[in-house]
Protein backbone atom coordinates (compact mmCIF):
# COMPACT_ATOMS: atom_id res chain seq x y z
CA UNK A 1 0.00 0.00 0.00
CA UNK A 2 0.92 3.14 -0.68
CA UNK A 3 -0.19 7.06 0.39
CA UNK A 4 -1.63 8.44 -2.41
CA UNK A 5 -2.19 12.11 -1.29
CA UNK A 6 -2.13 13.55 2.23
CA UNK A 7 -3.80 17.17 2.67
CA UNK A 8 -4.63 19.29 5.66
CA UNK A 9 -6.61 22.18 5.47
CA UNK A 10 -8.34 24.78 8.06
CA UNK A 11 -11.82 24.58 10.25
CA UNK A 12 -14.41 26.82 10.43
CA UNK A 13 -13.65 26.86 14.58
CA UNK A 14 -10.06 27.23 13.93
CA UNK A 15 -8.81 23.41 13.84
CA UNK A 16 -6.51 21.31 11.49
CA UNK A 17 -8.58 18.51 9.73
CA UNK A 18 -5.93 15.91 7.98
CA UNK A 19 -7.22 13.48 5.18
CA UNK A 20 -5.28 11.02 3.88
CA UNK A 21 -6.15 8.39 0.38
CA UNK A 22 -4.27 4.73 1.22
CA UNK A 23 -4.00 3.06 -2.29
CA UNK A 24 -2.30 -0.82 -3.19
CA UNK A 25 1.10 -0.78 -4.16
CA UNK A 26 2.68 -1.23 -7.61
CA UNK A 27 2.37 -3.78 -8.48
CA UNK A 28 -0.43 -5.38 -6.68
CA UNK A 29 0.61 -6.98 -3.52
CA UNK A 30 -2.16 -9.88 -3.17
CA UNK A 31 -4.20 -9.37 0.52
CA UNK A 32 -2.59 -6.00 1.18
CA UNK A 33 -5.32 -4.25 1.50
CA UNK A 34 -5.98 -0.35 4.04
CA UNK A 35 -8.01 -2.99 6.35
CA UNK A 36 -4.53 -4.61 7.41
CA UNK A 37 -3.25 -1.24 8.72
CA UNK A 38 -3.37 1.06 11.78
CA UNK A 39 -2.59 5.08 10.84
CA UNK A 40 -0.76 7.34 13.65
CA UNK A 41 -0.73 11.37 12.93
CA UNK A 42 2.06 13.02 13.88
CA UNK A 43 2.77 17.08 13.82
CA UNK A 44 5.23 19.78 13.97
CA UNK A 45 6.22 23.35 14.23
CA UNK A 46 9.01 22.52 11.77
CA UNK A 47 8.97 20.91 8.65
CA UNK A 48 11.81 18.00 8.90
CA UNK A 49 12.19 18.16 13.15
CA UNK A 50 10.00 17.31 16.54
CA UNK A 51 7.48 15.90 14.78
CA UNK A 52 5.10 14.42 17.77
CA UNK A 53 2.27 11.98 18.06
CA UNK A 54 -1.27 13.85 18.12
CA UNK A 55 -2.43 12.23 21.83
CA UNK A 56 -6.28 11.51 22.90
CA UNK A 57 -7.87 12.56 26.29
CA UNK A 58 -6.01 9.74 28.14
CA UNK A 59 -2.27 10.48 26.50
CA UNK A 60 -1.81 7.95 23.97
CA UNK A 61 -1.07 8.28 20.60
CA UNK A 62 -4.60 8.60 18.59
CA UNK A 63 -4.77 5.79 16.26
CA UNK A 64 -6.93 4.86 13.22
CA UNK A 65 -7.88 1.41 12.49
CA UNK A 66 -8.16 1.76 8.54
CA UNK A 67 -10.46 -1.35 8.67
CA UNK A 68 -12.90 0.87 10.62
CA UNK A 69 -11.75 4.25 9.49
CA UNK A 70 -12.43 7.00 8.46
CA UNK A 71 -9.13 7.96 6.79
CA UNK A 72 -9.23 11.52 8.28
CA UNK A 73 -9.11 13.23 11.57
CA UNK A 74 -9.87 16.87 13.11
CA UNK A 75 -7.12 18.01 15.26
CA UNK A 76 -8.40 19.42 18.12
CA UNK A 77 -5.40 22.21 18.23
CA UNK A 78 -6.86 26.06 17.80
CA UNK A 79 -4.10 28.10 16.20
CA UNK A 80 -3.42 31.31 17.84
CA UNK A 81 0.10 32.08 15.76
CA UNK A 82 -0.91 32.53 11.94
CA UNK A 83 2.36 33.11 11.02
CA UNK A 84 3.75 29.54 12.35
CA UNK A 85 2.81 26.91 9.96
CA UNK A 86 1.89 23.50 11.25
CA UNK A 87 3.08 20.48 9.24
CA UNK A 88 1.60 16.95 9.46
CA UNK A 89 2.75 13.05 8.31
CA UNK A 90 0.61 9.84 8.55
CA UNK A 91 2.63 6.56 10.17
CA UNK A 92 1.40 3.81 8.08
CA UNK A 93 2.00 0.64 10.53
CA UNK A 94 0.95 -2.76 9.17
CA UNK A 95 -0.77 -4.70 11.93
CA UNK A 96 0.98 -8.15 11.00
CA UNK A 97 4.34 -6.80 10.79
CA UNK A 98 4.93 -3.16 12.61
CA UNK A 99 8.16 -2.91 12.17
CA UNK A 100 8.01 -2.32 8.47
CA UNK A 101 6.10 0.95 9.16
CA UNK A 102 6.55 3.93 6.70
CA UNK A 103 5.51 7.72 6.76
CA UNK A 104 3.66 9.78 4.35
CA UNK A 105 5.08 12.97 2.78
CA UNK A 106 5.11 15.74 4.68
CA UNK A 107 2.03 18.16 4.24
CA UNK A 108 0.62 21.70 5.81
CA UNK A 109 -1.91 24.41 4.96
CA UNK A 110 -1.76 25.88 1.39
CA UNK A 111 0.07 23.02 -0.50
CA UNK A 112 -2.68 22.54 -2.75
CA UNK A 113 -1.52 23.75 -6.52
CA UNK A 114 -1.62 22.73 -9.73
CA UNK A 115 0.41 22.66 -12.66
CA UNK A 116 0.92 26.25 -13.63
CA UNK A 117 1.85 26.85 -10.15
CA UNK A 118 4.15 23.83 -10.30
CA UNK A 119 5.80 24.87 -13.23
CA UNK A 120 6.65 28.52 -11.65
CA UNK A 121 7.73 26.77 -8.57
CA UNK A 122 10.22 24.94 -10.85
CA UNK A 123 11.22 27.92 -12.10
CA UNK A 124 12.32 29.70 -9.24
CA UNK A 125 14.15 26.13 -8.18
CA UNK A 126 16.08 26.52 -11.01
CA UNK A 127 17.16 29.68 -10.71
CA UNK A 128 18.12 29.77 -7.53
CA UNK A 129 20.54 26.41 -7.78
CA UNK A 130 21.74 26.68 -11.07
CA UNK A 131 22.28 30.09 -12.16
CA UNK A 132 22.57 33.07 -9.24
CA UNK A 133 21.43 31.42 -5.83
CA UNK A 134 24.31 31.00 -2.89
CA UNK A 135 24.30 28.44 -0.95
CA UNK A 136 23.52 28.94 2.78
CA UNK A 137 22.08 27.02 6.10
CA UNK A 138 19.01 28.83 7.29
CA UNK A 139 18.21 28.22 10.97
CA UNK A 140 14.27 28.58 11.73
CA UNK A 141 14.17 29.99 15.20
CA UNK A 142 12.12 28.51 18.20
CA UNK A 143 9.21 30.06 19.72
CA UNK A 144 7.52 27.69 21.92
CA UNK A 145 9.36 24.44 23.53
CA UNK A 146 11.59 24.15 27.20
CA UNK A 147 12.54 28.00 28.55
CA UNK A 148 16.44 28.61 28.95
CA UNK A 149 17.22 27.93 32.37
CA UNK A 150 19.86 30.78 32.37
CA UNK A 151 18.49 33.72 31.13
CA UNK A 152 14.52 33.02 31.18
CA UNK A 153 12.77 34.73 34.86
CA UNK A 154 10.00 32.85 35.40
CA UNK A 155 8.56 35.88 37.92
CA UNK A 156 9.19 38.66 34.96
CA UNK A 157 7.98 36.30 32.09
CA UNK A 158 11.02 37.37 30.01
CA UNK A 159 14.65 37.66 29.29
CA UNK A 160 16.90 38.91 31.62
CA UNK A 161 20.45 38.43 29.91
CA UNK A 162 21.70 40.16 26.43
CA UNK A 163 24.20 37.65 25.69
CA UNK A 164 23.32 33.64 26.32
CA UNK A 165 25.19 30.80 25.05
CA UNK A 166 22.14 28.29 25.77
CA UNK A 167 19.46 29.73 23.80
CA UNK A 168 21.32 32.78 21.72
CA UNK A 169 18.81 35.14 22.72
CA UNK A 170 15.57 33.19 22.20
CA UNK A 171 14.74 32.30 25.84
CA UNK A 172 14.04 28.46 24.30
CA UNK A 173 16.76 26.00 25.20
CA UNK A 174 18.98 25.59 22.22
CA UNK A 175 16.96 28.56 20.30
CA UNK A 176 16.88 27.37 17.07
CA UNK A 177 16.08 24.04 14.86
CA UNK A 178 18.78 22.44 13.13
CA UNK A 179 19.78 24.46 9.69
CA UNK A 180 18.50 23.67 6.61
CA UNK A 181 20.51 23.55 3.12
CA UNK A 182 18.69 26.40 1.26
CA UNK A 183 19.42 28.31 -2.36
CA UNK A 184 18.73 32.14 -1.99
CA UNK A 185 19.84 35.12 -3.90
CA UNK A 186 20.75 38.21 -2.92
CA UNK A 187 19.82 41.54 -4.19
CA UNK A 188 22.28 44.76 -4.22
CA UNK A 189 22.24 46.56 -0.58
CA UNK A 190 21.39 50.52 -0.09
CA UNK A 191 22.03 53.14 2.62
CA UNK A 192 18.88 53.94 3.86
CA UNK A 193 18.78 57.25 6.52
CA UNK A 194 16.91 57.83 9.14
CA UNK A 195 16.70 61.19 10.59
CA UNK A 196 16.79 61.20 14.16
CA UNK A 197 16.80 64.35 16.47
CA UNK A 198 19.94 65.26 17.26
CA UNK A 199 21.63 62.91 14.99
CA UNK A 200 21.11 60.72 11.35
CA UNK A 201 21.00 56.99 11.01
CA UNK A 202 22.17 55.59 8.57
CA UNK A 203 22.08 51.80 7.65
CA UNK A 204 21.82 49.35 4.85
CA UNK A 205 19.23 47.65 3.84
CA UNK A 206 19.52 44.35 2.07
CA UNK A 207 17.64 42.34 0.04
CA UNK A 208 17.19 38.19 -0.62
CA UNK A 209 14.87 35.87 -2.75
CA UNK A 210 14.12 32.38 -2.47
CA UNK A 211 11.47 29.58 -2.80
CA UNK A 212 8.48 28.58 -1.61
CA UNK A 213 10.34 25.67 0.86
CA UNK A 214 10.72 25.91 3.58
CA UNK A 215 8.50 28.93 4.46
CA UNK A 216 10.59 31.38 6.79
CA UNK A 217 9.15 34.07 8.83
CA UNK A 218 10.62 36.93 10.83
CA UNK A 219 13.51 36.40 13.07
CA UNK A 220 15.28 33.49 11.52
CA UNK A 221 18.83 33.47 10.50
CA UNK A 222 20.82 32.95 6.97
CA UNK A 223 24.39 32.00 7.27
CA UNK A 224 26.07 32.39 4.00
CA UNK A 225 28.70 29.43 3.00
CA UNK A 226 30.65 31.46 1.47
CA UNK A 227 31.57 34.17 3.58
CA UNK A 228 29.76 32.83 6.43
CA UNK A 229 28.03 36.06 6.97
CA UNK A 230 24.91 35.79 9.40
CA UNK A 231 21.41 37.66 8.68
CA UNK A 232 17.93 37.98 10.54
CA UNK A 233 15.38 38.06 8.51
CA UNK A 234 13.02 41.26 9.48
CA UNK A 235 10.06 40.85 6.72
CA UNK A 236 8.69 38.33 4.49
CA UNK A 237 6.74 39.01 1.40
CA UNK A 238 5.59 36.44 -0.59
CA UNK A 239 4.29 35.82 -4.05
CA UNK A 240 0.82 33.83 -3.34
CA UNK A 241 -1.66 32.98 -6.37
CA UNK A 242 -5.28 31.34 -6.36
CA UNK A 243 -5.66 28.44 -7.97
CA UNK A 244 -7.19 29.43 -11.21
CA UNK A 245 -10.81 28.19 -13.46
CA UNK A 246 -12.38 26.27 -10.80
CA UNK A 247 -16.16 26.26 -10.42
CA UNK A 248 -17.55 26.80 -6.99
CA UNK A 249 -15.66 28.32 -3.93
CA UNK A 250 -11.93 28.28 -4.22
CA UNK A 251 -11.22 27.85 -0.15
CA UNK A 252 -7.70 29.53 0.77
CA UNK A 253 -6.04 26.21 0.77
CA UNK A 254 -5.94 26.62 -2.80
CA UNK A 255 -3.49 30.04 -2.70
CA UNK A 256 0.05 28.54 -3.26
CA UNK A 257 3.45 30.56 -2.37
CA UNK A 258 5.86 30.66 -5.44
CA UNK A 259 8.03 32.52 -3.72
CA UNK A 260 9.56 34.81 -0.59
CA UNK A 261 11.18 37.97 -1.18
CA UNK A 262 12.68 38.65 2.24
CA UNK A 263 14.29 42.07 3.82
CA UNK A 264 17.27 41.10 5.86
CA UNK A 265 19.48 42.32 8.35
CA UNK A 266 23.79 41.63 9.13
CA UNK A 267 24.14 40.24 11.94
CA UNK A 268 27.54 41.93 13.66
CA UNK A 269 29.88 39.44 15.51
CA UNK A 270 28.79 40.97 19.05
CA UNK A 271 25.50 40.13 18.81
CA UNK A 272 23.91 36.61 20.25
CA UNK A 273 23.06 34.81 17.06
CA UNK A 274 26.16 35.25 15.69
CA UNK A 275 27.46 32.65 17.15
CA UNK A 276 25.33 29.96 15.50
CA UNK A 277 27.59 27.56 13.48
CA UNK A 278 27.17 27.06 9.80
Amino acid sequence: MIFSEVEVVKTLDNKFFISWDFLPSVPPIDGDTVDNYVFNIYWSKHPTEEFAPILDLDGYPVEIDGAVGPLSYTHDFKQFEFNVDHYYKILAIPKAYPEDEFYSSTVFVNMKYNGIHDTMRHAEYILYNMYHGNPCKLYKRKNSGTRCPTCWSPERQQIVLSHCSVCNGTGFVSGYYAPMDVQISFGSSHKISVPQKNWENVFLANEARMSNYPIVRPKDIIVTLDESKRYVIVKVDITKLPKLSEPGIILSRYNYIVSQILSIDEIVSSDSEYNLLS
